[in-house]
């Protein structure tokens, strides 16, 4: 995670890269397993913020429903998908 940290300070110097670097996190933190707790919160931040990318947005709102899926919460699966992954 220092890593991930040092990373984060280095692209946040430009703010041009905070949908970049939020997603990334949130990707770290769903691919560590475990640490789903804290996914959730950054992916979901993701998805709140990035109206200018909405590629981004919608992979991570994906992500995100991936998570909710293996944690059972189905009617949280079923808004991201009406919101973020339907045409």
């Amino acid at each position: 995670l220092a890593l991930l940290t040092q990373y984060r300070s280095i692209r946040l110097k430009d703010q041009a890269n905070v949908d970049e670097v939020e997603f990334n996190f949130g990707r770290a933190f769903h691919q560590l397993g475990r640490l789903w707790s804290f996914s959730p919160d950054t992916i979901d931040r993701l998805v709140s913020v990035t109206n200018q990318s909405i590629g981004v947005s919608r992979e991570a709102a994906y992500n995100l429903s991936l998570i909710y899926m293996a944690t059972g919460a189905t009617g949280l699966v079923r808004a991201l998908y009406r919101k973020w992954l339907s045409i």
